[in-house]
């Protein structure tokens, strides 16, 4: 049987490329391992010396003892006596008048939870209004209320009030002492 040498030369020289290619490829990944090692090793070493710079410049930890001692040098005896003579005495504040102040609140609205409030409350912020959320205790329920004002006279009150009623918000003067 006849052999075809002219075949084989190509077929040699092709896997010589070949190979030559993949031990380059492969020459490249075992640098690119090795670097990455030696940047691993670095970080590392690094790493290191910082902890031993952090634990270098930490203030030492105090003892029961220690602690004791410096507080004892931290809290001198008062050099005044007003520190001891004032918790003796007694003082009486003189009884302010109470001046009626009544003034008016429009009341938006009250919900058991905060989100239904809340809603609310950017409803008449989107539509100008300057409102407010107030969250009071009734037995074991908590209730949020939506207000606005104060206004000094009930008048002031009922012209909100109808400003409200044309952004289709209900609302309830109600006096606030």
């Amino acid at each position: 049987m006849a052999k075809d040498y002219a075949k084989r030369s190509r077929y040699s020289a092709s896997r010589k490329q070949e190979s030559a290619r993949t031990s380059r490829s492969q020459i490249g990944l075992w640098i690119l391992v090795i670097l990455l090692i030696i940047l691993f090793g670095g970080c590392l070493f690094y790493l290191k010396q910082y902890n031993a710079h952090l634990l270098a410049n930490r203030p030492p930890v105090e003892t029961a003892t220690t602690s004791a001692k410096t507080e004892s040098k931290k809290n001198p005896p008062p050099r005044f006596d007003f520190y001891t003579e004032l918790p003796k005495t007694k003082t009486i504040a003189p009884q302010q008048q109470k001046v009626a102040n009544t003034a008016y609140v429009l009341q938006l609205g009250v919900f058991k939870n905060r989100t239904a409030a809340d809603q609310l409350r950017a409803k008449a912020i989107m539509q100008g209004f300057d409102t407010n959320v107030k969250s009071f205790k009734k037995g074991d329920n908590t209730f949020y209320s939506v207000w606005m004002g104060p206004y000094k006279t009930k008048a002031e009150a009922q012209q909100q009030q109808s400003s409200l009623a044309t952004s289709q918000i209900k609302s309830q003067i109600t006096k606030q002492d």
